[in-house]
Formats: structure tokens, C-alpha cells, sequence
């Protein structure tokens, strides 16, 4: 209360145990921005360090990848076989032309076997324009030779 000039001071005085709390909580709160500052420092230490490991290993594999890109094109030209050139002559002698799709009246629908044809033609078209079917076993281009309804 205010007494003509005078404050009463007797409410905002403390003990010396309570001057001592307040020291200590002072000093722990300064303790703990101190450690939270050090370990923020550490962490961000600690991913620099990782980056530039990550970096470094990046630019041995593209030295690696650059050294065997090296070597590869230094390898000497492949030198096919009688064998394997009469056979590459066979095989693009006898590819088949594919039919343009749109133009057809068959269409790739995964029938496979001869017994699921319901004429030769339709045979001849799916062994030259499907995947996977089983009708031509010497692989002539002659589909279901065996089959007693066209042959």
C-alpha cells in the first residue's frame, strides 16, 4: 500500500530459499539451451558429413560406370559362325509378313491350337500375326499340317 511517499515492500520480499529456486531453475534453463544448441550443432555436423560421403560415393560410381564405358568400346567386333549366319539368313528368309489388323477379319484372341481354327486361312493368319501359338510344329509357316480337315 502507498503511504505518502513510501511503498510497503513487504509483499514482493523473499526468502533465501526462494532467491536459491530461482538461481537454480535460472541455471538449468541456461543449461538446456546450451545442450539443445550442442546437439542441433552435432546433428548438422553429422548430415554435412553424410552428404559428402553420399556425394563421393555418387562420383566413384560415375567414375566406374565411366571406366567400364571405356573398356567396353575397345571390345573387338563379334565374329559370327558359318553356322550362326546361315541360320540368321534362314530365319529372315522366312519371317513372315504381318497383315495390317484393321484390314482383317481375324484378330488375336488367344486361341492357340488348331482344333479352335475354323478354316486353314484363319490358321495361316493367327501363326503369322499372334503370340504363342502351337499349330505349326516344324515351323514352316504351314500351319496344322496334321489336321485332316484342310489337308
Amino acid at each position: 500500500m502507498i503511504q505518502r511517499g513510501k511503498i510497503k515492500r513487504s509483499k514482493f520480499k523473499l526468502s533465501s530459499s526462494e532467491y536459491i529456486s530461482i538461481f537454480i531453475v535460472g541455471i538449468l534453463v541456461i543449461v538446456a539451451c546450451v545442450s539443445f544448441t550442442v546437439l542441433y550443432y552435432r546433428q548438422q555436423a553429422q548430415q554435412r558429413v553424410s552428404h559428402e560421403k553420399v556425394h563421393l560415393l555418387i562420383q566413384q560410381q560415375k567414375t566406374i560406370i565411366e571406366a567400364q564405358r571405356a573398356a567396353l568400346a575397345k571390345l573387338p567386333d563379334v565374329q559370327l559362325s558359318e553356322k550362326t549366319k546361315k541360320a540368321l539368313a534362314l530365319t529372315s528368309e522366312r519371317a513372315p509378313e504381318r497383315v495390317n489388323d484393321k484390314t482383317s477379319a481375324f484378330h488375336c484372341d488367344g486361341r492357340e491350337y488348331c482344333s479352335q481354327m475354323h478354316s486353314l486361312e484363319e490358321a495361316r493368319w493367327f501363326v503369322r500375326n499372334c503370340p504363342n501359338t502351337k499349330m505349326d510344329g516344324n515351323r514352316d509357316g504351314e500351319p496344322c499340317e496334321n489336321d485332316s480337315r484342310w489337308h
